[in-house]
């Protein structure tokens, strides 16, 4: 049997079960397997199994054969040392550490090849022979595996470098709510958007004074439904086997930067999602409620009065609530706000000990977070108070995680696999108009656009 002969059998089975799988995703009435077909899927993974067997026994027998080979053959390969540099260019190469790949592999074999008396081939390369002359050292030195390097360890840390992100903030404080059965969640809400007019509070639920003996005024409630249909969010990596086998790290590593990303993509979608076939984010809510910029306002500012007048956009209900999502470039503008007294002014953001003191970081008395969704500083979206549970967010099953070494098999890669089922918008149909006064409101407040 020959490794072409096995891994054609391989192949053959890894797309005969892929086949299979594909067929139950696109059948939308079942989420399952057959029995009929996870019996065979596990008569493949059985069957892929002794062919791998089959592969491990080739390899190890075509092993056994090059150790025969070697035993027969010299160790000592010459090496052609006036081999030009593969990338040679007119700037000088005196830098080891900036060439290619190539060529510092070619240095290093050329050093190999020198014989006991230290001394390069006559015929070495020019560029080669200038930078071991320049850099060699006159007795024992690290230059040289043979003379010292072999010694030096190499240490690499544990520890991944990433840049630290704030992720979680919003939808941590969404209303989340958990689906078990089908794919859709409705809720019931009581009409009311105007309660400038009777029928727009409380559903049109009335009250009337009756005199004695006399009949009673009837009214009626009006309801309306919200819904979440979820909504499929992947992500996929591939690892090759080589990169399994020599660093231990990387499957861990991907496993937790997924639902990392996971989440900085749900987060955004909070915010800017247009709901087409994602969430309907805040921004593009029609609840949410947009306060106009002050006369002369100067570009890519913000002042004590944008403050003050979205606070008092903000629905009253939600303000125990609420949080300022800000943009982080925001902050110097909150730290020199201040709130013009006679011909001079006092600061409104600064604690009392001045920069000497930890910020404050509260609003009105509400939190300030700097989030990566907001919008750029000067654009609608940079600034938004917001009550986040009175957003909804469903979720079925949480993140579902599988990997598999089918799909990519003739490149030995195992594909990690991510999904997870969603969906979320403001339950809010509109922002309200009081009883009492023009303005709006909304748990949503932000500012407009300061060009």
């Amino acid at each position: 049997m020959t490794r072409n002969t096995v891994e054609s059998r391989l192949r053959a089975l890894a797309a005969e079960g892929d086949a299979i799988y594909k067929s139950v995703d696109a059948d939308k009435t079942r989420e399952s397997l057959t029995e009929e077909e996870g019996k065979r899927i596990a008569q493949i993974g059985v069957e892929m199994t002794q062919g791998e067997n089959d592969l491990d026994a080739i390899d190890r027998r075509s092993g056994f054969e090059g150790r025969v080979k070697a035993l027969k053959t010299p160790s000592h390969v010459p090496v052609d040392a006036n081999t030009e540099p593969v990338a040679a260019q007119a700037e000088s190469r005196d830098d080891f550490n900036s060439w290619p790949v190539e060529e510092a592999a070619q240095f290093y074999q050329i050093v190999h090849s020198m014989d006991t008396t230290r001394q390069l081939p006559g015929n070495v390369h020019a560029d080669y022979r200038s930078l071991y002359e320049k850099r060699a050292p006159t007795g024992q030195g690290n230059l040289i595996d043979s003379e010292g390097g072999f010694l030096v360890p190499t240490s690499i840390s544990d520890t991944i470098l990433q840049h630290q992100i704030t992720q979680g903030q919003i939808v941590s404080r969404t209303q989340g709510v958990p689906i078990s059965v089908g794919n859709t969640t409705s809720w019931n809400a009581i009409v009311g958007s105007d309660r400038s007019t009777a029928a727009g509070r409380f559903g049109g639920i009335r009250a009337y004074r009756t005199a004695e003996a006399g009949s009673f005024t009837g009214s009626q409630a009006a309801f309306e439904r919200v819904a979440l249909q979820l909504k499929k969010l992947t992500a996929l990596v591939y690892l090759t086997d080589e990169n399994i086998e020599d660093a231990s790290q990387v499957a861990s590593i991907v496993n937790g930067l997924v639902p990392q990303a996971i989440t900085y993509k749900i987060e955004s979608e909070m915010m800017t999602g247009d709901g087409v076939g994602q969430m309907e984010g805040i921004l593009e809510s029609a609840s949410l409620v947009s306060v106009a910029k002050e006369s002369g306002q100067v570009a890519d500012t913000v002042l004590y009065e944008n403050v003050i007048n979205m606070y008092a956009r903000l629905h009253a209900a939600s303000r125990s609530n609420s949080v300022w999502l800000i943009n982080q470039d925001i902050e110097p503008q909150l730290n020199a706000m201040s709130l013009a007294v006679g011909t001079g002014g006092v600061p409104v953001y600064m604690p009392a000990g001045g920069l000497s003191a930890s910020p404050n970081a509260t609003l009105m008395g509400r939190p300030v977070i700097a989030v990566e969704h907001a919008s750029t500083l000067g654009d609608k979206g940079d600034i938004l108070l917001a009550d986040l549970s009175q957003y909804l967010y469903a979720t079925k099953g949480g993140i579902k995680s599988a990997q598999s070494m089918h799909v990519n098999f003739t490149k030995e890669e195992t594909a990690f696999r991510f999904s997870l089922r969603n969906d979320g918008k403001s339950w809010w149909k509109s922002a309200i108009t009081p009883v009492n006064g023009s303005n709006t409101q909304s748990p949503f407040v932000t500012l407009d656009a300061r060009a």
